[in-house]
């Protein structure tokens, strides 16, 4: 595939895309606007992210309240917000809901959640999975080529609108977390 010969043409592909792939170095210019990248990991920390900020701090209420119950999680959330956990499995892409199910599951299975970057009104963060099979998670979703759960949280009127999550996108000359994250960190703890 063209793609995987000629990185110049990847990154150009990609960049008219939207998508904008790592540097030579492996990190990302500072973003110029306020949308939130598409496909980003933890892995590819950028100068000029805004981690850790009041969005993360409501992001990570939004989780404790999941922890509490479904009805204490419903309360966060805006009318008819979207909230979708993206997947692939067996090559197609699998669509469901993002719960306060999941994101217990996702407590219960992986490290984390880990700020990535902020805008004025959306956050994005990820957690770090396991990915031996083990865990509620594995039943949503099948790990193939990052342990990340990387999500892109919008707000609006203080409530959450939206959530995107998935593992992130692969991309020519982007950094990834490397599969066996999760149990090198869990043998440090």
């Amino acid at each position: 595939m063209i793609f995987r010969q000629n990185r110049f043409v990847a990154a150009a592909l990609l960049a008219s895309l939207g998508l904008a792939p790592a540097a030579d170095a492996g990190m990302q210019a500072a973003r110029a606007d306020d949308r939130p990248r598409l496909g980003f990991s933890i892995a590819e920390a950028a100068p000029g992210n805004s981690a850790g900020g009041p969005l993360f701090q409501r992001a990570l209420a939004t989780i404790a309240a999941a922890d509490r119950g479904d009805a204490a999680f419903a309360r966060l959330l805006a009318p008819n917000a979207a909230l979708e956990l993206t997947s692939f499995s067996d090559g197609t892409l699998q669509r469901a809901a993002f719960t306060a199910a999941t994101i217990r599951a996702a407590g219960a299975s992986c490290l984390g959640p880990y700020p990535f970057t902020e805008g004025p009104d959306w956050v994005q963060l990820s957690w770090v999975c396991r990915v031996d099979g083990i865990g509620p998670l594995a039943r949503l979703v099948t790990f193939r080529e990052s342990p990340e759960l990387s999500l892109t949280i919008w707000f609006e009127g203080g409530l959450i609108k939206r959530i995107e999550a998935m593992e992130p996108l692969m991309i020519p000359g982007a950094r990834r977390v490397a599969m066996e994250a999760y149990a090198v960190m869990r043998g440090r703890r």
